[in-house]
């Protein structure tokens, strides 16, 4: 099947898994590829029915859970209200967390949801929960240093060892391992910041190999031996000092050269150029109805500022309460109050985790890059199936080392990413995601 004809049937596909389908399947027990809108009813309603209409969100908003008059999920911190209101157990968390939502299962490095787990376990409610992480916040400590290390496997251990304590022994606990509870996935930042640094790599080599061929149509060998200094300077900035002094080049072409030889040699803030080779441009926004999406510069730059961003909140969450612990004696109080609030919400939007559809196509990239370069090294032939292969053991790897769903066909962007090896070729996501957009313009 050619790469066209398949596009077109993944723009036809409507049974890959979103939430509304995999939270009605949960809720019926009975998991299936597509559901009938009865068949949504009575998943809403016995939903409805086990936590006695407790109002989780509105309803209109809970009917969107199992795709009734639109669609949309919970946010994370709901799901554990779910999980109370339903009883459900952690490892049923973990399963709506992986497959449901396409995040990363119960963070044990954040304070919220280590208590919600210790809660689950030992059969106490939301609302106690709740109270547990009010009086967890309200102990933090001006002078508390998060630890910005990855220690899951550590943590876990400790909470095997300390999850069946009273809830005042487990509190102590908490307390005096708050430095820990940075609240991130460190595991899925690191590999955010390698992949990116990978990307940067491939990218350069193919760049500096455009950028050669360029200058063999000049005379820039021919001058660098004439120069006496060349041994000061290095590749370059020779190159730049050529192009600044040669005049037979035309502007246009002598900006263009300055430009692959300030990425091949000195460029350092390379995000615009990553996502551009990365995500599909701002036209993606045409397959709304999809859940693939591109990524902006400012979404990047707070992805890997994250550790920044939650010691920030941290702060916030911890004066929130000296001011509402003041608020008899400072008339100020209130006032400030309010400011504080304004504050967390203003940067509660900038608090973006790493999730499987930020990691999957830089995984993409460096599998085909890696693949590729394998093959050119020892002379064997493109084959489909073994770059197919290479990917999915890499993104199994990263994804389960994140505490997230590995690849799939049911899930729409594993779908497409695999799509894209193909007899003939392989194809990365901004060019598949491309063609998408254009047959939707079609």
């Amino acid at each position: 099947m050619s790469l066209e004809n398949a596009l077109k049937d993944f723009l036809n596909k409507t049974d890959f898994v979103r939430f509304d389908t995999f939270f009605t399947g949960f809720m019926l027990g009975v998991p299936k590829d597509c559901y009938t809108e009865e068949e949504r009813k009575q998943a809403c309603s016995l939903f409805r029915e086990k936590t006695d209409k407790r109002e989780i969100a509105s309803y209109p908003t809970i009917r969107k859970w199992f795709g009734l008059g639109g669609k949309t999920k919970p946010d994370r911190m709901q799901i554990f209200e779910i999980a109370f209101a339903l009883s459900l157990s952690a490892q049923d968390v973990n399963l709506i967390l992986k497959e449901g939502m396409f995040e990363p299962g119960i963070r044990i490095n954040d304070y919220r949801e280590i208590i919600f787990w210790f809660g689950l376990l030992n059969h106490l409610s939301y609302e106690e929960c709740c109270v547990m992480i009010e009086q967890f916040e309200r102990h933090i400590n001006s002078d508390l240093v998060i630890v910005q290390a990855t220690n899951t496997a550590e943590l876990l251990y400790a909470f095997e060892n300390n999850k069946q304590l009273s809830k005042d022994e487990f509190m102590d606990w908490l307390d005096s391992i708050a430095g820990v509870f940075k609240g991130y996935g460190k595991t899925a930042l690191n590999y955010m910041l390698k992949l990116k640094k990978l990307v940067v790599s491939y990218m350069r080599k193919e760049w500096k190999i455009l950028l050669e061929n360029m200058l063999a149509s000049t005379d820039f060998e021919t001058w660098k031996k004439k120069k006496r200094n060349r041994h000061k300077l290095s590749e370059g900035e020779q190159i730049r000092q050529y192009l600044y002094k040669e005049k037979s080049l035309s502007d246009e072409r002598r900006k263009e050269i300055l430009d692959m030889v300030s990425f091949v040699y000195f460029e350092e803030d390379n995000n615009v150029r990553v996502l551009a080779e990365i995500f599909p441009d701002t036209r993606i926004s045409l397959l709304r109805d999809t859940l693939l999406r591109g990524m902006t510069q400012k979404h990047l730059s707070d992805l890997l500022n994250i550790a920044k961003q939650k010691e920030k909140d941290m702060e916030l969450t911890r004066k929130r309460y000296e001011l509402l612990d003041s608020m008899e004696k400072n008339p100020e109080a209130v006032k400030q109050l309010s400011q504080i609030e304004k504050n967390k919400r203003e940067h509660k939007r900038r608090m973006v985790q790493v999730e499987r559809a930020d990691l999957l196509p830089f995984i993409q990239y460096v599998a085909v890059f890696r693949y590729l370069e394998e093959i050119s090294a020892c002379g064997k032939k493109y084959e489909a199936k073994k770059a197919k292969e290479q990917f999915v053991i890499l993104a199994d790897q990263i994804l389960t080392a994140c505490n997230m769903a590995v690849i799939s066909e049911k899930y729409e962007l594993d779908s497409l990413l695999l799509l894209g090896f193909q007899e003939d070729d392989c194809y990365l996501y901004e060019e598949l995601a491309e063609q998408l957009v254009m047959m939707k313009m079609d």
